[in-house]
């Protein structure tokens, strides 16, 4: 990899090879993943050397090579076509020349982690107080100086948001909740921007008993959710009905997918049948040997738009005469804890909750849907490796980034395989995408929002 010449700190000194290792060194180090705690240190794991590092046995990683002061290579343990766009591109060079001589236990009680005297972006930091980061621009940016001379990033609660842009004080707000909307929209000329996100919304089921571990059942929650109606009521038509463990938005998402699962009480119906369900004295559905069936449909604290789509699949189910209801708000452990509590064999009680999360650039789906991944085995228990869906799961993942993959048609071919097998298998019901949204006053204009990481290209942007 070469090094953009054009590259330089804010003090206009050139970043150089030594800066991307340093970075490279820092994701890999004990430092950052034990002492930090840090959650970014994946990114490097597939360079040679890397697991060394992180176990302490290396102070840096070998498979990292410099050729040259602008150009580098690195070793990876195995062909992987993915990881220049899931991994490297998220790797940011460090200053070597401020942090190069510092041990890597000292740089977070620094004077330079709270208060930077260089950067590489359009803008670099000029104060700090509470709530408040001042950044002015960097004219050494290298894609161009930015047309703002500066900015201020602040915190404030959504519902100060329509005083602020009366008043000229706020001109964007960036992960403006849904019910923000009626009291923002319009506001001093503002407008309300949405994208469509990377993040997926599912029905994630505690399914370490009979019931929700049954496809058949799982299947018939799908055709019984009108997830179309979710997102026209609970989200106001900001997002799009999701039908399997790809976005819609997504260049990888499998086009064939559009329209599974349409909502069909009937079929829904006809499922639970051949799975044995029926009708019992008191008009509810009843397991299989005759047990009550008492579903609760749980979210999280904080999350109104969690609570009213939890209180609407409620009602869905309680129309095919599933006894449904909605429970919150959970704390993010008491979710967990129910998600993953033993079932009694003779209960009555199915617990499935709202959960979502959000995907990176690539779509790889190691991480989340690997038999291995704690991710999986925490909240799917997708990870039967005696089902031979879930081992085809595993030969497909595996296949997608290996060297016969490294053409995006051939990956592309190996993904919709995959995504068409998830959909089937149904192990979580998936629900729905939520666009991210913002406003920006009617003074700042050139803005452009990406769904994954908002509002973006900040050098671009202009103040009327």
């Amino acid at each position: 990899m070469a090094l953009n010449p054009k590259a330089m700190w804010s003090d206009g000194t050139p970043i150089t090879t030594a800066d991307v290792g340093l970075a490279i060194d820092f994701l890999a180090s004990p430092t950052y993943n034990n002492t930090l705690s840090g959650n970014q240190g994946y990114r490097v794991l597939p360079i040679v050397g890397s697991q060394a590092e992180m176990e302490g046995q290396a102070t840096t990683v070998s498979g990292f090579h410099v050729v040259s002061g602008q150009e580098f290579y690195v070793q990876l343990k195995k062909p992987d076509p993915s990881v220049v766009a899931a991994d490297f591109q998220g790797i940011m060079p460090l200053p070597s020349e401020v942090l190069g001589n510092m041990p890597m236990a000292q740089w977070s009680a620094s004077t330079f982690a709270s208060e930077p005297s260089i950067g590489s972006g359009p803008f670099v930091m000029a104060s700090r107080e509470p709530g408040v980061l001042t950044m002015e621009a960097n004219s050494r940016f290298v894609l161009g100086i930015p047309k703002l001379s500066g900015m201020q990033i602040k915190v404030v609660p959504p519902v100060a948001v329509p005083g602020l842009l009366r008043s000229g004080s706020v001109d964007l707000y960036t992960d403006l909740p849904l019910a923000s909307l009626p009291r923002v929209s319009g506001v001093a000329g503002s407008t309300i921007v949405s994208s469509a996100s990377n993040s997926l919304e599912s029905l994630v089921w505690n399914d370490q008993g009979p019931e929700a571990s049954n496809r058949l059942f799982r299947q018939a929650m799908l055709y019984a959710i009108n997830r179309a109606g979710l997102v026209s009521q609970a989200l106001s038509g900001q997002g799009d009905v999701a039908n399997g463990p790809l976005p819609p938005d997504s260049q990888w998402y499998d086009t064939a997918l559009d329209g599974a699962y349409a909502y069909a009480p009937q079929s829904a119906r006809n499922l639970l049948i051949k799975a044995k369900y029926y009708i019992g004295d008191l008009d509810w559905l009843v397991q299989p040997d005759g047990r009550a069936m008492n579903v609760t449909i749980g979210y999280l604290q904080g999350d109104p738009t969690g609570a009213a789509v939890a209180q609407s699949i409620a009602a869905d189910l309680r129309a095919i005469a599933i006894n449904a209801t909605a429970h919150g708000p959970y704390t993010e452990r008491e979710m967990m804890d129910a998600l993953n509590a033993p079932v009694n064999p003779k209960s009555t009680s199915l617990f499935g909750c709202v959960l979502g999360w959000s995907l990176g650039a690539d779509p790889d789906p190691r991480g989340i849907w690997r038999s291995t991944d704690p991710f999986n085995k925490y909240l799917f228990q997708w990870d039967t490796t005696s089902d031979p869906t879930v081992i085809q799961s595993n030969d497909l993942i595996a296949e997608q980034v290996s060297a016969t993959a490294d053409t995006a048609a051939t990956r592309k071919v190996l993904l919709n395989q995959w995504q068409t097998l998830i959909s089937a298998a149904a192990p979580v019901d998936f629900l729905f995408t939520q666009d991210a949204m913002g406003v920006t006053s009617s003074r700042l204009t050139d803005v452009e929002w990406s769904g994954m990481k908002g509002p973006i290209d900040s050098w671009k942007w202009t103040l009327n």
